[in-house]
């Protein structure tokens, strides 16, 4: 062990949720009560000793038991309290802190053997210690100040709230970005009106109400708290010595911001903040006279009435300079300009407080944890939005700021409507030749738009037929590819197989996958070439589009001991309008060219930020670094070229058709956007991806009632999944209607390693039969494939939706086929079937997506 510690971890009593009857502000309700702690570990001896150091007595109960499985007794009754680590925050839906135990110390720990590196170790700690003593706190707060116990309100902080309703807030107004009153709605605006409405739910078992008054002052609103008008004041910044002597207490900083001293242009060069300087000091504003007296103690002070008064006095030079925080510069930059002044850094900085009364300790108590829960980025992103705000420029001012700009703008109106004149006049004479011209035309126009009328229509028929093979192509081939894929499969589920035939049946199974890929990735560039590829335009999460890419390409980078990272850049909308399937495939085949390019110990980086807003549309650009082979410059302008490599071999080296890049371009292409590349061979790629997609009224969490399609190609999110396989499917009974009888052994097989009961119909109308013929609920879902003699899928699920049963409107109807166009999903969708599966079938896009019906509807 190290001589210092890492940090210190404190131990909570937790009870459930709704518990009401023990209270950690009478600690007389823990007596006689069971207390779970589990076995063997350091929190008994430590919970005896704060038992016998408060008068408590319990009954203990050593546990074993999963975390899980202690939250259950704890709900049950079997143990009325539990004793356990603050990380316990993943269940602190159900339960919730009542008193801290204690803490110990937790370190790093080096092998006995390695004396040198626990020597290394004990320089940086204690290095780290002397040149910043609270790093640890610092980390602890930084990483988990919002998900530990100190996001709940104690019992006697709960009932204040519920004793003294809302929380009356009085701020200064007309003081952007902090605090002002909008001018159209009245209500408050700024930084704090952002705090607010995230402190209102930020503690996880009480929301908290709060009520913005404006004053004019900072003085108006002391007035007011001392008359019990408003619970606090913001913002504030005293010392401890003018807070006792105004009977008030400053909360932790909200925010931090940097002091500038506004200073005479001219006197900008001779201004020394260690000399004797005369300051100008707003009186509406006490926050500034308390920061003088700390920080520069030996400036004379001059009060004048507002902030102008002090700017004037400035320019005047009745004072040498006056404070200003530098958020609040935008605001006054018009007037700095007027008054021909500057700013100067002073190098200190600036708290930002509530300030409540001092006989309030409960409130101040909740204010506190308020402010220690809500997050300081989104303060910091708050204030530097509210703190560009438009000023106002009039047209004499404009015209004296830009006199020339303004002369050479007449003198070339002018020159136009000369040119327009003149222009005119020679137009008109051609005009009269033109229509002359234009009548021959009209006869010879006639022809031709019949000859053009013909090869239109030869065009939209060829077209179709184009349409028509491709897709009975993709049928074709994806048919045979699935019984390849499929016996694969199983065959490598046996546990006996020599190794030099599982190895084969490996190669044989990446193999087809290969193959698969060159032919959806043909399928694609020839739809893309034929403009047969439409964009979707329907809303879609965008925070679970992120995480879907994450959950692939974070497995990609594991199997490849690659470090993966994924970087969200400041705030995005919840929900974009636009497609999100095919911004997805843009994406994955960039991150999966970097993934497949970089090889250990290597990294791929995905940021995401959204850069600029219009109206409700929003730009957002996907920036995706790896540290792979890179490109020669010569190269890059040929990257998005069809069957396009830099080198020879490189397809037989890393599994590239030379495709991928060229269909990311045409959807990017169609979709408004732009992508750009830059790579040094050796040392990486990056590729930059700028779309802009409109924002949607739907927000996270928002259910507006509309069925959802399953996408082929997604991986569907389920409730619980054990190494493929979901215990709560096994048993299952399930309708498989397929006519090729290999196809169906196949998918039979499938479910059955998964412990899922299956009967087979032939063909569409026997799967129809089987329905009708059985009992309601006798079948748990129906694989549909959609072509197949007598019926296909399409009219079977027609069918059995118009059923008069019950069960045949609720059933899960699961499209799996080798169709696997755009408008092949839309078919399967218009016919009342709940998701599409397409051919070969994904063992785990399968059972996922049993699972999200089965499952999640139970």
């Amino acid at each position: 062990f190290p001589e210092l510690p890492m940090g210190a971890e404190e131990y909570y009593i937790y009870v459930e949720d709704e518990n009401t009857t023990i209270s950690g502000d009478d600690y007389a309700t823990l007596n006689g009560k069971k207390v779970g702690i589990n076995q063997g570990s350091y929190q008994i001896g430590l919970f005896k000793k704060w038992e016998e150091s408060n008068g408590v007595s319990t009954e203990l109960i050593e546990l074993n038991g999963t975390e899980d499985e202690v939250i259950t007794m704890l709900e049950h009754g079997d143990i009325d309290m539990y004793v356990g680590v603050e990380q316990a925050y993943d269940q602190l839906e159900r339960i919730k802190p009542i008193a801290t135990i204690g803490s110990s110390d937790f370190f790093f720990v080096v092998n006995k053997s390695n004396p040198e590196l626990a020597a290394e170790l004990n320089n940086a700690m204690n290095q780290i210690y002397r040149e910043n003593p609270a790093y640890n706190s610092q980390l602890k707060e930084k990483y988990s100040q919002v998900i530990n116990a100190n996001v709940f309100l104690s019992t006697e902080e709960e009932k204040w709230l519920d004793e003294h309703g809302t929380i009356r807030v009085g701020y200064r107004d007309g003081f952007l970005p902090f605090c002002s009153t909008d001018a159209e709605s009245g209500k408050l605006t700024g930084a704090l009106k952002d705090f607010l409405d995230q402190a209102s739910h930020c503690m996880k078992n009480k929301e908290i109400r709060f009520d913005a008054i404006p004053y004019n002052t900072i003085s108006e609103a002391q007035d007011a708290l001392d008359k019990g008008v408003i619970d606090c004041i913001f913002p504030m910044n005293l010392s401890d010595y003018e807070c006792e002597k105004k009977g008030i207490e400053t909360s932790s900083p909200v925010m931090q911001t940097e002091v500038l001293a506004v200073v005479s242009a001219n006197a900008q060069q001779e201004f020394d903040l260690r000399g004797d300087v005369v300051t100008a000091v707003d009186n509406s504003n006490p926050n500034y006279k308390n920061f003088l007296m700390d920080c520069f103690p030996s400036w004379k002070l001059v009060d004048y009435q507002d902030i102008d008064s002090c700017f004037s006095a400035v320019a005047s030079g009745e004072a040498d300079c006056v404070l200003i925080n530098s958020y609040r510069l935008n605001s006054v930059s018009n007037r700095l300009e007027t008054w021909k002044l500057t700013t100067v850094k002073t190098g200190e900085t600036m708290g930002v407080s509530f300030a409540t009364n001092q006989h309030e300790t409960t409130l101040y108590s909740i204010m506190n944890k308020v402010i220690h829960t809500v997050p300081s980025s989104s303060i910091n992103a708050a204030l530097a939005a509210y703190s560009y705000v438009e000023q106002p420029v009039t047209f004499t001012e404009f015209v004296r700021q830009n006199i020339f700009v303004v002369l050479i703008v007449v003198t070339l109106v002018i020159a136009v409507i000369l040119l327009l004149w003149i222009h005119s006049v020679r137009s008109e004479q051609k005009t009269r030749e033109a229509m002359k011209h234009i009548e021959v035309l009209n006869g010879n126009l006639s022809d031709s738009h019949e000859k053009l009328k013909e090869a239109l229509e030869a065009a939209e028929q060829a077209s179709r037929a184009k349409t028509s093979f491709l897709s009975n192509m993709s049928h074709e081939i994806r048919t045979p590819m699935n019984a390849i894929i499929g016996l694969d499969r199983l065959a490598l589920k046996e546990e006996n197989l020599p190794e030099n035939t599982r190895e084969q049946l490996e190669k044989i199974g990446a193999s087809a996958d290969h193959l698969l890929g060159i032919i959806n990735d043909i399928l694609d560039m020839s739809r893309i070439e034929a403009g047969h590829i439409e964009l979707k335009d329907e809303p879609f999460s965008f925070t679970e589009l992120i995480d879907q890419i994450n959950v692939m390409i974070q497995g990609q980078c594991t199997d490849k001991n690659l470090q993966y990272e994924c970087n969200v850049i400041g705030e995005t909308e919840d929900y974009y309008v636009g497609d999100a399937m095919k911004l997805k495939q843009v994406l994955i085949n960039i991150l999966g060219n970097a993934v497949k390019f970089t090889d250990a110990p290597g990294s791929v980086t995905f940021s995401v930020e959204q850069t600029a807003a219009f109206e409700d549309y929003h730009s957002l650009r996907f920036i995706i670094r790896d540290t792979g082979i890179g490109m020669s410059k010569d190269y890059i302008p040929r990257i998005f070229e069809a069957f396009s490599q830099e080198k020879e071999g490189t397809s037989n080296q890393y599994g590239s058709t030379g495709l991928g890049m060229a269909i990311t371009k045409s959807i990017v292409t169609m979709m408004n956007g732009e992508i750009l590349v830059d790579s040094e061979k050796g040392k990486g790629t990056t590729f930059t991806v700028t779309v802009t997609l409109k924002a949607s009224d739907r927000s996270a969490g928002e259910d507006n009632g509309e069925t959802v399609l399953i996408n082929p190609s997604e991986t569907v999110p389920a409730a619980s999944q054990d190494g493929g396989v979901y215990p709560e499917l096994v048993g299952s009974l399930v309708l498989v209607a397929e006519d090729m009888e290999i196809n169906a052994e196949i998918l039979m097989a499938l479910l059955g390693t998964a412990g899922i009961r299956s009967e087979r119909a032939e063909n569409g109308r026997n799967a129809v039969d089987m329905f009708t013929e059985t009992p309601e609920n006798y079948y748990d879902a129906i694989l549909m494939d959609v072509r197949m003699p007598v019926m296909d899928g399409l009219e079977a699920t027609r069918t059995i939706r118009s059923l008069n049963r019950q069960d045949a409107k609720q059933i899960p109807i699961i499209a799996m086929t080798a169709n696997a166009f755009d408008e092949d999903v839309r078919k399967s969708m218009h016919a009342g079937m709940n998701a599409h599966l397409t051919k070969p079938v994904n063992p785990e896009n399968l059972f996922n997506t049993l699972a999200h019906y089965l499952i999640g509807n139970e």
